[in-house]
């Protein structure tokens, strides 16, 4: 069984939900935005969703 050394930060964590759908916004401009997401907990660490994450020099965006 091969081990290593390798420790990942919780904090640096973030999650995407990837959807087309967009919802009322209520500052009215524009009208509409993307669904917004709740941050998720993982041991205690919360982890907020973003709707932008870069990928091994590829952006991808909440709506694909």
């Amino acid at each position: 069984m091969l081990m290593n050394q390798c420790s990942f930060a919780i904090g640096k964590f973030g999650f995407m939900g990837f959807t087309r759908k967009w919802e009322p916004n209520p500052m009215r401009k524009p009208t509409t935005r993307p669904i917004q997401r709740s941050p998720i907990f993982l041991q205690g660490v919360k982890v907020p969703a973003v709707s932008m994450h870069k990928f091994l020099g590829v952006l991808l965006d909440q709506e694909l």
